[in-house]
């Protein structure tokens, strides 16, 4: 039996290839009733450029794939950070 080759990688938005975000939306696709336009027109909408994007890739195709999108709140009149863990 043939070893799979396993490969994980952390990419800003900004690092993204045209190619991986498709890939991205079109893995979202199996867990959202959501279509391909519908994912990358919320792609467009929520991620910023230095969100981080996790890809676990299996021989080269992504299988797996988390975002950490930096957030900001206000409360009590002071600014805080957070990491919003999300997809």
């Amino acid at each position: 039996m043939a070893k799979k080759k396993i490969k994980f990688s952390s990419l800003k938005t900004n690092s993204l290839s045209k190619k991986r975000i498709e890939e991205i939306c079109s893995l979202k696709i199996d867990g959202w009733k959501f279509n391909l336009h519908e994912q990358k027109k919320w792609f467009k909408k929520n991620i910023q450029q230095n969100d981080l994007h996790n890809c676990l890739t299996l021989d080269g195709n992504l299988a797996g794939y988390t975002c950490l999108r930096n957030r900001k709140y206000f409360f009590l009149n002071k600014k805080k950070n957070y990491l919003l863990f999300d997809t």
